[in-house]
């Protein structure tokens, strides 16, 4: 993992590791040597900062992780996006963007999202009247999940 990485995180079967490069990019590089390489699919338009760590799906098929991005439809707004990036799509493929809770509290501090044990939804901090707290949120279609 080069200087500028953070946010390591080990695959589940062993064979890579996945990090944050510059905070803007995700890139994984195999534990047995290599070459980094940027994450298929992790192009995230307008991105200011990637934040708060990695979270990998308990089989390996699905990387979460939380963005801050310009707003282009509103100036000088920044929206808040979970970014979920399908390993199994085509490598050209666009990450999916889910909105988080507003109270999300994701920083290399508190962490970031991670993935329930049975992959059905995320979990992450939020804090509330100044308190922290684990908030879940189901990732299903109607809430704009899987």
């Amino acid at each position: 993992m080069p200087s500028r990485g953070t946010s390591p995180v080990c695959a589940p079967d062993g064979k890579s590791v996945y990090y944050l490069d510059s905070l803007l990019a995700v890139m994984r590089v195999a534990l047995d040597g290599g070459v980094s390489e940027a994450v298929p699919g992790n192009g995230i338009a307008n991105a200011l900062e990637l934040m708060g760590g990695i979270g990998l799906s308990r089989d390996g098929k699905h990387l979460v992780v939380y963005a801050t991005t310009n707003d282009v439809s509103r100036k000088d707004t920044v929206a808040s996006k979970l970014v979920i990036i399908d390993f199994d799509a085509a490598r050209d493929s666009l990450p999916r963007f889910i909105s988080p809770d507003p109270r999300i509290a994701a920083s290399l501090i508190s962490g970031g999202p991670k993935f329930t044990a049975d992959g059905n939804a995320l979990t992450y901090a939020i804090t509330d009247d100044g308190a922290w707290s684990l908030w879940v949120q189901p990732l299903d279609a109607r809430r704009g999940g899987f």
